[in-house]
């Protein structure tokens, strides 16, 4: 009698699915999970009442929406698993929740805009990412006019920040590893899910844009 097939290794570490879209906890900060799961939904059920043509990019593009830990950087297109990788830890929704909420719809549009350029076959390369970047960013932007103009604003200003993007392609192959192993085995880092040092989100309502950009730039 011939075994069984393994599932493959996300549907094994699916532990929910919303909107036909699996939602997965990879991370070692096991602790967050429930959060990660209720946000992400949240997220996603905001997508589909403001904005179900960009709901439907999302639907189309991301087959999984992954919690892991990441280095440099919130979230991540996974082109071979055709996800989206979120470092949820990193997303402060002590704050503001409202803004926070809008903020992380944001990053997943962003992130199946990615998919949607690569659907069309378009490499990114050294060539074309900063366009591709400016591209997704730009489509995340128009996403938060649904919001506010501030909030668009705020995200448009602070990833497009001069020499931002240049900084975070200049870190060599074995800083990543570095910043990744620190990442997911520094017991403050799994011990303090907002992570209150990373407080700098890219977005902000009308009242509050100002401050919070200046405080962005002043940390960096």
């Amino acid at each position: 009698m011939a075994r069984p097939r393994p599932p493959p290794l996300l549907d094994s570490l699916t532990v929910r699915e919303h909107l036909g879209i699996g939602l997965v906890d990879s991370s070692r900060s096991i602790q967050t999970r429930p959060a990660f799961l209720a946000r992400t939904t949240e997220a996603l059920d905001l997508l589909k009442r403001v904005d179900p043509r960009r709901l439907r990019r999302v639907r189309s593009q991301l087959k999984c929406i992954v919690h892991t830990e990441l280095p440099f950087a919130y979230a991540r297109y996974d082109k071979h698993f055709q996800s989206c990788c979120v470092d949820f830890t990193r997303l402060d929704f002590d704050r503001n929740p409202e803004i926070m909420i809008w903020g992380y719809a944001a990053i997943l549009v962003h992130e199946a805009t990615h998919g949607a350029i690569q659907a069309h076959g378009i490499r990114y390369s050294r060539k074309t990412r900063d366009r591709i970047e400016r591209l997704c960013d730009a489509e995340a932007a128009r996403f938060l006019l649904l919001h506010s103009k501030g909030a668009a604003t705020a995200w448009s200003e602070i990833m497009n920040r001069p020499g931002r993007r240049e900084r975070l392609w200049s870190k060599t192959r074995w800083q990543r590893w570095g910043a990744l192993w620190r990442r997911k085995f520094s017991r403050n880092a799994r011990s303090n899910p907002p992570y209150r040092a990373n407080r700098r989100q890219p977005f902000s309502s009308d009242e509050n844009r100002t401050s919070q950009v200046a405080a962005y730039r002043r940390s960096r």
